[in-house]
């Protein structure tokens, strides 16, 4: 897990940032503070931000792209991340499927784990915002359960939160 910043193989990546609509009128970002959580096919995956106090998590995926985007607060209840969207993306779009689920935590490092048996794909990307700073950027997929069966824990601190609320 690191900082996965765009490089020149994010030409799709770029320039959907630099022309996206982004929410609320807010401004492009420097891509020198985007990070890439995970890259996807044809040039698409899903990114986060931090701007100040504002964030945005966004993807662009399968032709369908998204932000979400606000003012943040670092928390100290360790039961949530900082931000999250949760079922951002049905695969297909149903209630019972699949859906993409993007989140951050400021000042936790990880590396972050999926509690249980079930072995999903938890992508992670740390980037740090100034030396006391750490922000880990986390994407996965809600495979369709119950909300609050299953968890994503710390290896840093203890801290777990449900997968979706």
């Amino acid at each position: 897990m690191g900082a996965a910043k765009l490089g020149p193989k994010d030409g799709a990546l770029i320039k959907w940032l630099t022309t996206a609509n982004l929410p609320d009128g807010r401004p492009h970002p420097d891509l020198n503070t985007v990070v890439v959580i995970h890259r996807g096919p044809k040039g698409g995956g899903e990114v986060g931000w931090l701007a100040g106090d504002d964030f945005c998590l966004g993807h662009d995926n399968l032709g369908q792209s998204q932000f979400e985007c606000g003012t943040y607060r670092v928390t100290q209840d360790l039961r949530e991340p900082t931000a999250a969207m949760y079922g951002v993306l049905d695969y297909p779009a149903s209630k019972s499927g699949p859906s993409l689920n993007l989140a951050f935590v400021v000042g936790d490092p990880g590396p972050f784990r999926f509690t249980g048996e079930e072995h999903r794909t938890l992508y992670q990307a740390r980037a740090t915002l100034d030396p006391d700073r750490d922000v880990t950027f986390l994407e996965w997929f809600n495979a369709g359960a119950a909300p609050g069966q299953r968890r994503i824990c710390s290896a840093a601190r203890a801290r777990c939160f449900p997968d979706f609320p």
